[in-house]
């Protein structure tokens, strides 16, 4: 949705305010973009791709209420340097991780945010399949977790990378879809976080405190911005050995098992 004539003044006002921020714009749901089972960051190109109606331009009206953590200071304020950055193991060079072998006949890299209902949809009617493929070594997938929907998707992509330290990646991520809250409801709180983790078999002190404390969202606030210009066409996207697959194979697993096997 592109803002009309009656909405410019408005974009010019908040403008500013909206060029301060340091990492992805967050916006309220209205204001972004739905469209071919897809979730789109506006911001990914232009701030001025979606409308600010009714936008407050300061980190409380863009980001919502919450403690102060990097799902928020990351957004109106600069991040740590990397040094002094903590990064999460079991991952790729590129920030993702990987499920299945390194010796796959074929491998997608897959864009998701963990708020986005189109992953979720994704993971439910296709997520069995792409298990059954990497089981049987026909493909490995590398998931490259966004997190432009909101501080929520900051908390959850943070669990996550904990998660992926304790082998557990794919079980909580499982989890957390079949738990997805309604989006700017404040929801994957450190409780819900760590609740998820215990289903996933995640009972450690490690990925306790690593949720509590928000220890890895500087880094992934940090490859969020990365991320954003990897990802071809929103949440979710997938690349077979580097060609994009449209979502209508995404969305088919008969599809997406052919051209895996292909």
């Amino acid at each position: 949705m592109r803002p009309g004539a009656s909405e410019s003044s408005k974009l010019g006002r908040f403008q500013d305010a909206l060029d301060g921020l340091d990492v992805v714009k967050l916006l309220s749901r209205r204001d972004r973009l739905r469209h071919d089972h897809v979730c789109v960051d506006p911001g990914a190109n232009s701030v001025a791709n979606s409308s600010v109606s009714g936008l407050d331009a300061t980190s409380e009206g863009l980001l919502g209420t919450g403690p102060v953590s990097a799902a928020r200071r990351g957004y109106d304020g600069p991040m740590n340097s990397v040094a002094e950055e903590p990064s999460p193991s079991g991952h790729t060079p590129e920030g993702g991780v990987l499920v299945g072998s390194e010796g796959a006949r074929r491998r997608i890299v897959v864009f998701e945010d963990l708020q986005c209902p189109y992953c979720r949809e994704f993971e439910e009617v296709s997520g069995d399949l792409l298990r059954r493929e990497v089981a049987a070594g026909s493909v490995a997938v590398e998931y490259r977790i966004r997190s432009f929907l909101g501080p929520e998707s900051v908390r959850a992509a943070n669990a996550l990378a904990a998660a992926a330290e304790a082998g557990h990646f794919d079980q909580l991520r499982r989890e957390l879809f079949a738990a997805q809250p309604a989006e700017d409801s404040g929801g994957f709180t450190a409780e819900d976080l760590l609740e998820s983790g215990r289903r996933a078999g995640l009972t450690g002190q490690e990925y306790a405190t690593a949720v509590r404390e928000g220890r890895y969202e500087q880094w992934v606030l940090r490859h969020e911005r990365v991320f954003r210009e990897e990802d071809p066409t929103g949440t979710p996207a997938a690349l077979l050995d580097g060609e994009l697959l449209d979502s209508r194979t995404l969305l088919n697993p008969d599809a997406l098992g052919a051209a895996i096997r292909s």
